[in-house]
């Protein structure tokens, strides 16, 4: 693969919910509280630039929960080509780079709306793709 020279470009908030509820969430949860998906887009028009979208499901305390899809935009300075796509780094390396992004945004939107912050764990974005490369591999 060539080297190319890519750079976080920005982040950007894509929609945010933050809802109450009358009834105890964590009662309801069978699961811990939080989803998360992360996801690469290549645009057809944009050959030079790439989003990582993140969405996140949170339960914030018993009775709030929090909705997010967080996109990072990174910038190449080639055309992305398919070798790219196909490569490891929009599903590893990209996802480790603006995460950190993420996980600011949100401990400081709650702790600014008067809530405890949470801090999301770190992620093996490498351990995920392998994962899933094993999945395929047995399908």
């Amino acid at each position: 693969m060539a080297s190319i020279r890519l750079q976080l470009e920005k982040t950007i908030v894509h929609s945010l919910q933050f809802n109450y509820s009358e009834k105890n969430l964590l009662d309801d949860s069978k699961e811990k509280g939080y989803s998360f998906e992360c996801t690469p887009a290549f645009s057809e028009e944009d050959k030079s630039n790439f989003l990582v979208i993140f969405n996140l499901n949170l339960i914030v305390g018993k009775y709030h929960s929090l909705s997010i899809e967080y996109h990072a935009m990174f910038e190449s300075s080639e055309v992305i080509t398919e070798e790219f796509i196909n490569s490891n780094f929009p599903l590893v390396n990209a996802p480790a780079i603006a995460f950190p992004y993420l996980r600011a945004f949100l401990s400081t939107f709650l702790m600014n709306a008067g809530f405890t912050p949470v801090m999301l764990p770190s992620i093996n974005f490498s351990a995920i793709y392998k994962k899933k490369q094993q999945a395929l591999i047995k399908n």
